[in-house]
């Protein structure tokens, strides 16, 4: 299931005017989703606050997360032979 109340809270900080957050600290903070859903959900819900160069660094942790989840390991850099295989 979600998390509602962690995902309202952490929308709330970003759209209060918190610093921008680069690739690395949004893929932390994707970390906390072991599902799918649960990525996609927050994906969608941070891109309606965030600006567009920002959305850019959404979208990569998003990506990056994606192969972690269907890999089942976490990575600093993921291989480029893993990028082949989930396209």
């Amino acid at each position: 299931p979600t998390r509602p109340h962690l995902i309202r809270s952490w929308a709330n900080s970003v759209r209060s005017g918190a610093s921008q957050l680069n690739k690395q600290a949004y893929l932390l903070k994707f970390r906390r989703c072991n599902k799918q859903e649960t990525l996609d959900f927050m994906v969608a819900r941070l891109l309606e606050t965030v600006s567009a160069e920002e959305a850019l660094a959404v979208l990569a942790a998003a990506d990056h997360r994606n192969v972690e989840i269907s890999t089942g390991r976490s990575f600093d850099k993921i291989p480029p032979y893993l990028w082949r295989q989930i396209e």
